[in-house]
C-alpha cells in the first residue's frame, strides 16, 4: 500500500512539472529566441563610428542577420525609428525591409501591425446616422474648375497690376 502511495505522489508530481514546462514554453513563445544578445547601443555605436558608407551598411545588415531575431518588437521598432539618423547615406531599402520582416515575424496577436508598419488605418464607415439624414445615399459633389488665384492682369513686374494714368 506504501509503494501504491508514492507512485501515485510520484506521477502526480510528474504530471505537475509537465504542465509547468507547458506553461513555461508557452510564456516563451512570446519572448525573442535565446541567443546573442540584442543591444541596441552596439547597433548605434557600429552605425555611427563606421565612415565609409558602403562598411556601414554591410555591416549593419550582417548585425541585424545575426542577431534581430534575438530582438524584441520593441528595440527593433527603436532601430527602424532611428535608422536615417544613425545609418545615414547607408540606409536603404534592404535594411528597412529586413527590419520590418524581423518586427513582423517577432510579433504576435498585434492586430494593428501591418497597419501600424505598412500605411494608415482604413477610414471608418459612416454612421447610421449620416447615412439616414441624407435620405441613405451619399452626396457626390461635381469637381469644380480651378481656383482664380490673381484676377489681375499680367503685370509688368513685382506682382503689383500695371498703374492705370501717368503723374
Amino acid at each position: 500500500m506504501t509503494s501504491r502511495l508514492l507512485l501515485a505522489a510520484l506521477l502526480g508530481l510528474a504530471a505537475c512539472t509537465a504542465h509547468a514546462a507547458e506553461a513555461d514554453d508557452a510564456k516563451s513563445a512570446k519572448k525573442p529566441v535565446a541567443g546573442k544578445p540584442c543591444i541596441v547601443g552596439e547597433f548605434r555605436a557600429l552605425a555611427m563610428t563606421t565612415h565609409d558608407p558602403a562598411q556601414r551598411h554591410a555591416r549593419s545588415l550582417a548585425w541585424l542577420r545575426d542577431t534581430g531575431r534575438y530582438c524584441s518588437v520593441e528595440k527593433l521598432k527603436v532601430i527602424r525609428n532611428n535608422r536615417p539618423t544613425w545609418l545615414g547615406t547607408s540606409d536603404s531599402l534592404e535594411i528597412a525591409t529586413l527590419l520590418d520582416r524581423l518586427i513582423e515575424s517577432n510579433e504576435s496577436g498585434d492586430k494593428n501591425l501591418v497597419a501600424d508598419l505598412y500605411g494608415s488605418k482604413p477610414a471608418p464607415k459612416p454612421s447610421s446616422e449620416t447615412a439616414s439624414a441624407e435620405g441613405g445615399n451619399l452626396r457626390v459633389v461635381p469637381p469644380q474648375g480651378p481656383a482664380i488665384v490673381n484676377s489681375y492682369p499680367p503685370t509688368s513686374g513685382y506682382g503689383y497690376p500695371p498703374v492705370s494714368g501717368t503723374r
